[in-house]
């Protein structure tokens, strides 16, 4: 008999000093030493087992079978009893490496987890070793076994709060770059699945709906973890608000301060709050087994709704899933409040913009053509302006301006170009400048700093005076008869970014012919 395939000729040994031994765990130093080593297992909780691989018996001493829910009346003392203990998804892998040791007569380890009478699991660590006799084949498997179950309970707890931190890392960090309502909750879609959930749905609601309406929902993004299942979930997100009835979970999330947990099962439930037709069918297909609805809030209101649904191989949403779900719908929520307001603050700067920026004159002798768009990256009222009227004359002149600053400070723009045009206006001069009374009254025009440039236009002149307003490229006067553009200003953004747009004026010189001239072209570079 030998140890593993070493030392052939000797006995095995029986009973629990065997084990001992066999571990590497007995000492020289006789039974005062063993009676040491038997405390220390004992204060630690190890258990042993001894499995005869010829008769089939297998034998666990009191700790271990206290470790796994048994009594010496209760365990049969078989593989099979330890089999029925091991959990489902552990089962094979756990056979598996005992197979292993067995065939190869070595040394064997694991570590499982196995399923109370109570139901509740515990990790267990093992290790053996596969005794062999003369001839090289096993006969018994000896080893020890111990609870790990606080140790892991630990890692898990670690391993999902960094899980969790990452996640919402990540959500806050996406959706905060995305000011488009229905791109941020595209890209929430993708970032929850399949990290909380198998499937889900993300449902917004209109700005102008009132608090806890039923109108104004806007099923607008999903997401699948199985790509064959992505169109099923796509046309269901697109048929579910109209075929939901009165106190369908959508409905109620809406008020709720919290998560709204669908019972199982999720599909009779939601089912049973559907119209037939074939968003029920479409959710037949999707089958889910457990269901939850967490309103995503921001500012004491609730701008939408995160639906997310498992299948039955997954377990239900735990305690922990709860939270995470509660976080990134907190995130979320600010994120899609802050691109309405950011919305709100762009559509009222291109307002004011708008107001203060004035369609051009459409003279005989010149076409003067002019393209704004606001900024794009920034709800900033732009300080670079542009006028064009007649003077008593008939010449048309051409105002170029820049205000310092944004917003408030760059409305004075309004107030300067209601100077230049009144003083302009008013005399047939034909300077390169305003006239020398208007710097008074544009330099009271506080705190902003501004910067007019006119160059009149008239029929009788061959080229503008060669004057542009600070910062902007510079002027060229065009030839007789060719349309040139001679000036272009930033207008409508801030010229420090290039994501502003800025605005142009044009200009040609008249055809020898009465009427407008043949081209005149402008726009935005």
């Amino acid at each position: 008999m030998t140890y593993g395939g070493r030392d052939r000729g000797e006995p095995t040994p029986d009973g629990p000093s065997s084990v001992r031994a066999a571990l590497g765990l007995d000492t020289v130093g006789g039974d005062g030493q063993r009676t040491l080593l038997d405390l220390a297992v004992t204060a630690a909780g190890i258990g042993t087992f001894d499995w005869d691989l010829v008769t089939g018996s297998l034998s666990w001493d009191e700790r271990l079978l206290e470790l796994f829910g048994y009594d010496t009346i209760s365990f049969d003392e078989t593989i099979g009893g330890f089999n029925a203990r091991l959990h489902p998804e552990d089962l094979l892998r756990v056979t598996q490496l005992l197979q292993q040791a067995i065939a190869d007569c070595a040394d064997y380890e694991a570590e499982y987890r196995i399923v109370l009478p109570n139901q509740r699991l515990r990790w267990i660590q093992a290790r053996g070793r596969v005794l062999c006799d003369e001839a090289g084949a096993a006969v018994r498997l000896l080893g020890a076994a111990w609870d790990i179950t606080v140790g892991r309970n630990a890692q898990h707890s670690a391993d999902a709060a960094a899980r969790r931190a990452e996640l919402l890392a990540r959500v806050a960090g996406e959706l905060t770059e995305q000011l488009d309502t229905d791109r941020a909750v595209g890209r929430l879609a993708r970032l929850v699945v399949p990290a909380l959930a198998d499937w889900c749905i993300v449902t917004v609601v209109d700005e102008h709906a009132p608090a806890g309406s039923l109108r104004g929902l806007r099923d607008v993004a999903s997401w699948h973890d199985d790509p064959a299942m992505r169109p099923v979930v796509a046309r269901y997100t697109a048929t579910r608000l109209a075929a939901a009835k009165p106190g369908a979970y959508v409905h109620r999330a809406l008020t709720a301060p919290g998560p709204v947990l669908i019972p199982p099962d999720a599909a009779q439930s939601v089912l049973a709050l559907t119209q037939p037709g074939e968003a029920a069918d479409l959710l037949a297909q999707l089958a889910p087994r457990h269901g939850v609805l967490v309103p995503l809030r921001a500012r004491g209101r609730t701008v939408g709704v995160l639906s997310l649904y498992t299948g039955a191989q997954r377990a239900p949403f735990s305690a922990e899933d709860l939270a995470n779900a509660r976080d990134i719908a907190a995130r979320a929520g600010l994120a899609l409040d802050n691109g309405r307001l950011f919305r709100q603050q762009r559509e009222l700067a291109e307002t004011l913009q708008r107001s203060l920026l004035t369609p051009p004159p459409e003279p005989d002798h010149l076409q003067v053509v002019v393209r704004y768009t606001p900024a794009a990256e920034a709800a900033q009222v732009g300080g670079d302006w542009y006028d064009a009227f007649l003077q008593p004359g008939g010449a048309t002149m051409l105002v170029i301006g820049d205000v310092a600053g944004h917003d408030m400070r760059a409305a004075a723009m309004g107030q300067v170009r209601t100077i230049v045009r009144a003083l302009g206006a008013a005399t047939n001069r034909r300077p390169a400048a305003p006239p020398p009374c208007s710097a008074r009254p544009i330099g009271s025009c506080r705190p902003s700093r501004s910067t007019p440039s006119p160059p009149p236009w008239s029929p009788a002149w061959n080229r503008p005076p060669p004057n542009c307003a600070a910062g902007s490229p510079g002027c060229a006067g065009p030839t007789p008869g060719t349309p040139r553009r001679w000036c272009s200003t930033p207008t409508g953004g801030s010229t420090s970014s290039p994501a502003t747009t800025t605005t142009g004026c044009s200009a040609s010189t008249p055809t020898p012919r009465a009427g407008r001239p043949r081209s005149a072209s402008a726009g935005m570079r």
